[in-house]
């Protein structure tokens, strides 16, 4: 009886510590494959509707997930897929096909809730913040 408890035990313990490195890998595929986010900021514009214009050129891009337009600041937070693209390769688009526009990188992070840590302290100063719309 006790013996058969000790085998249970060990059987037990060798799938739960052959498991383990499975779960692992699911997790670091995972994080590769999360989003990056960027703001970019529209320094020049001759777009009719400014920012969300460029919002809605920028959202068609390949691997970009979501862009989310700040008027007030005009600043564009951008979601894409780093294996596609990057906050370099998206801005050297829109400015060379909107020759009259011109967007540049503000910053750049891993989460939106990184990115809102990092720029929290930027709202509270603020007497007006500019409505968000997610495009």
């Amino acid at each position: 009886m006790n013996s058969r408890r000790i085998l249970l035990a060990i059987l037990v313990t060798l799938l739960l510590v052959s498991a383990y490195p499975a779960v692992s890998e699911q997790e670091q595929s995972q994080e590769e494959s999360r989003p990056a986010v960027a703001v970019l900021q529209l320094v020049q514009c001759s777009l009719a509707g400014s920012c969300r214009e460029a919002g809605a050129i920028v959202r068609e891009y390949e691997g970009v997930e979501r862009v989310r337009v700040k008027e007030a600041y005009s600043e564009l937070t951008v979601t894409y897929d780093p294996e596609q693209t990057s906050a370099e390769k998206i801005v050297e688009q829109f400015n060379r096909e909107h020759p009259g526009s011109r967007l540049e990188v503000v910053d750049t992070a891993s989460s939106e809730s990184e990115l809102r840590h990092r720029h929290r302290h930027r709202s509270r100063y603020c007497h007006y913040r500019g409505h968000s719309d997610i495009i």
